[in-house]
């Protein structure tokens, strides 16, 4: 057999190589719709031998997030604290807590702190009566389920009081790690924080930014015939808990409809809600040790179901509006005075606004995200006409990937949109906390994909990353709170 000369294999190398070479200077990084959309990207030859950027985020992972009871003790001294002429003296608490460790501190206009004082003054003296303190906290998909929300409600209620989970849909998107909710399947879902129904006749959609009904609109056109549905809440783990109440709120009632509480199988209540209006609540004390509860309706036509609230006597409560495919800007498409209702009723003292997450993928250029800063702008100025005794921290977007070539990196725009959602909030007087740089910066996603405390999307948390992020914004307001109280002066509006 003859041989081949080393120089021809040499030659055929050379030539594959500038073939190489050719084909990426020509075709690198374009793209090729192939049919029914399909594209394919090709990749540079630089990519394919590019080593994948990571953040180091080691400190994170070693980071402290136990859920152990804290220790509580108030401080030693009598502060003074001014108001207008006069002088009080008022004794408050700070809080002791072992597994405080600042990362990402709260970041605000000027460095003035007052952002959060309306806050941090009610936690310091309000909490101490009866009346619930509530926080609202909404955001996209990254916090549904009770994902970050359920860990800061744990540690601000072991350390200011309150229990339960506070606001609940009738039929959630996603399970919650602590309350396990099913519901009749007649149950239909209407929303205005993505596309709105355009069979809903008005704009009423309460707190959560939408409501359930057991019959669909328009009403059907027999009335006579009476319609059923039932939702059930049941915590999913056992413990002693505080004697609990459960408030319905619903409107727009056409009929009359009847509701009914059960427990085990046994009756607690039963009552019919009112007609007309587009806000009422319906309050039911409960049985202490219930922990599985059953409301059944009945009626002719559905009211509008904004949701219930399970909750203890007073103290902290935080409600997790989680709203998948949210961009944050729907606050304007609502009836402001029937949210000025709900706010009013809440006795709300800190919104936390978490978004940005759905326009990032849409967002090619800086200009974008400055005006995606100013659509947020005017969804804060509408909430702080409604609650001006509430302080609103913003949260900044989570680092998220996109693949060039064959590694993952931070998407190019999200460090402009993370600055014209800080400068939102700063124009509009609000604190701000930066997800991305607690994580670790960029192309910090990738790291926390390959430790399992985020998905595989490169988008999302999974729930032990959640808590990590939650534990860092926990921290951050606890130290806050507790310089506030130490050097407090009255809230400016």
């Amino acid at each position: 057999m003859k041989q081949i000369r080393p120089i021809y294999s040499l030659f055929f190398l050379l030539s594959l190589f500038g073939l190489f070479g050719v084909m990426d200077v020509v075709l690198a990084k374009k793209q090729f719709v192939l049919w029914s959309g399909v594209t394919v990207k090709i990749p540079s030859l630089q990519s394919v031998f590019e080593e994948q950027q990571k953040a180091d985020i080691s400190s994170i992972l070693a980071m402290q997030d136990s859920l152990e009871e804290t220790s509580l003790a108030g401080i030693d001294s009598t502060i003074h604290v001014i108001l207008g002429d006069t002088t009080d003296l008022l004794r408050h608490r700070a809080v002791l807590d072992s597994s405080i460790n600042v990362r990402q501190p709260i970041e605000y206009p000027g460095n003035n702190p007052d952002a959060m004082c309306h806050f941090f003054h009610a936690l310091a003296n309000e909490i101490h009566k009866s009346r619930t303190l509530r926080i609202l906290h909404y955001g996209d998909s990254q916090i549904e389920g009770d994902r970050i929300t359920g860990y800061l409600r744990k540690r601000l209620q072991a350390n200011f009081g309150g229990s339960g989970p506070g606001f609940l849909p009738i039929s959630p998107v996603a399970p919650s790690s602590d309350i396990e909710q099913s519901w009749s399947s007649n149950w239909k879902r209407y929303t205005c924080f993505t596309n709105i129904d355009k069979r809903v006749p008005h704009n009423q959609y309460g707190a959560g930014a939408g409501f359930c009904r057991f019959l669909p609109y328009p009403a059907p056109g027999d009335t006579a015939v009476f319609a059923e549905a039932w939702s059930r809440v049941k915590y999913r783990h056992k413990g002693k808990r505080q004697k609990q109440k459960i408030k319905l709120f619903y409107g727009n009632a056409s009929t009359k409809t009847f509701v009914s509480l059960n427990s085990g199988g046994q009756l607690i209540v039963s009552d019919s809600l009112l007609r007309g209006g587009n806000f009422h609540i319906s309050q039911f004390e409960l049985p202490e040790g219930v922990s599985d509860l059953t409301m059944h309706f009945q009626g002719q036509d559905s009211p509008d179901i904004y949701g219930m609230s399970l909750e203890g006597q007073g103290g902290i409560l935080v409600d997790n509006f989680g709203l998948r495919g949210s961009s944050g800007t729907f606050f304007n498409r609502m009836d402001r005075q029937q949210l000025q209702a709900f706010y009013d009723h809440f006795h709300v003292r800190l919104i936390i606004l978490q978004f940005g997450g759905n326009t990032l993928p849409y967002t090619k250029s800086k200009e974008q995200a400055v005006q995606y800063g100013k659509y947020l702008k005017a969804q804060i100025n509408t909430l702080k006409k409604l609650v001006p005794s509430a302080s609103i921290l913003v949260l900044g977007p989570a680092d998220m990937s996109v693949k060039e070539g064959t590694v993952y990196v931070t998407h190019p725009q999200l460090e402009a949109l993370r600055d014209a959602i800080r400068d939102a909030a700063f124009k509009t007087n609000c604190a701000f906390f930066d997800v991305y740089e607690g994580m670790g910066g960029k192309n910090s996603m990738v790291s926390w994909v390959d430790a399992g405390i985020a998905s595989k999307d490169y988008i999302h948390f999974m729930p032990n990353g959640a808590r990590k992020i939650a534990t860092m914004l926990y921290a951050a307001m606890l130290q806050d709170y507790n310089h506030y109280i130490r050097k407090q002066v009255p809230c400016r509006e």
